[in-house]
Order: structure tokens, then sequence, then C-alpha cells
């Protein structure tokens, strides 16, 4: 899988820590945080601002070049990519050699092999030149387990302050907490 995908090549890049930050233009950072903020990328919705600045400066670069394949259907992956730049072909092994999709600037592919731990669902080619940021699981899964034990404490707090249930243990307040859903 390594260099076919880029997924290794791609890994190397991250320099290290799965939180370790990346120097960023500004409007490579404005970029990304578009894209994080975009509602067809459901791998980040629901991040508080918080969260989606810390997936920002999680992500790695790395640049494409025409005709290289960045990820492999069926392969496994655990990395999802923003495009910065570029423009790059979704294939099916199914739909045969005609691409079937798109990415261009903004757009966002590799969540579902991130998000579930399985197969990549498609093959993905550059057909021009570019660059894309990268986000590996193990960055992703610390960012979300902050979040949510973040919003859990706040979550806590404000239950603490309601006068009916002042009288909860940790222990019950706790459950409280756990059971409901912020939506």
């Amino acid at each position: 899988h390594g260099a076919a995908s880029g997924e290794s090549s791609a890994a190397g890049a991250k320099g290290g820590t799965a939180l370790g930050e990346v120097k960023k233009t500004q409007p490579t950072v404005d970029v990304l945080m578009r894209a994080i903020r975009d509602p067809r990328h459901l791998i980040f919705s629901g991040m508080d601002a918080t969260a989606q600045q810390l997936v920002c400066d999680c992500m790695f670069e790395q640049q494409a070049r025409q005709g290289q394949t960045v990820i492999k259907q069926g392969e496994y992956g655990d990395i999802v990519y923003i495009v910065e730049s570029g423009r790059y072909e979704v294939y099916l092994e199914q739909a045969g050699a005609q691409p079937v999709a798109s990415y261009e600037a903004g757009d966002s592919f590799g969540e579902l092999a991130l998000m579930y731990s399985c197969a990549r669902a498609a093959t993905v080619t550059c057909t021009t030149p570019g660059l894309l940021w990268g986000l590996d699981r193990i960055s992703y899964k610390k960012i979300v387990q902050q979040a949510a034990a973040s919003s859990a404490n706040d979550l806590e707090a404000m239950l603490k302050a309601v006068a009916p249930l002042r009288d909860l243990d940790a222990r019950q307040l706790m459950a409280l907490t756990h059971s409901m859903q912020i939506v």
C-alpha cells in the first residue's frame, strides 16, 4: 500500500507526534477552515471551534503529482484529505475506467476509511498537480475525545447549576451527563 497510495510518505511528513502542529500560511488556514466548517464534510460536523482549530493545526502537507494514486480502493486507509489545490478523479473498480466524481479545492476524501477503520471505497488519482492536507486517525480520535470530554465537563457544570439537580451525587450527575445528547 505505502508507495502507491502515498500514505507512507504522508505519515512521515507529519514529523512525529499525532497532535504536532505544522506551520501553515494564512491562505492555507483559510482554505482548511472553510473545508472543516463545510457541512458537506460530515467527519468534522458537530465539532466546536476549538476542535476545528485543532484539526487544522494537526493537518500535514502532501504534494500530489499528476498521475499519482493518492488512495487505492480496497487498501487500508487511516488518513482523510482536504484538497488545497489540484484536481483528483475518483474511480470505482465496478465502474470501469471512467471517473465517477472529482475533487477540487475545498473538497475532502478518505473519511469513511478513517472513521470506520475499513478499506478504501474508491481509488483517487491526481489529474492536475496540487497540494493536499491530511489528518491521520490517531490525531482525529484524540481531537474527538478531547472535544467530548470538554463538552461533558461543560454540561456537568451546567447541570450542577440547576436547582433540582444540586442534590445528585457525583455518580448520578455523571450518569445524567453521559445520557444527554446535545443537538
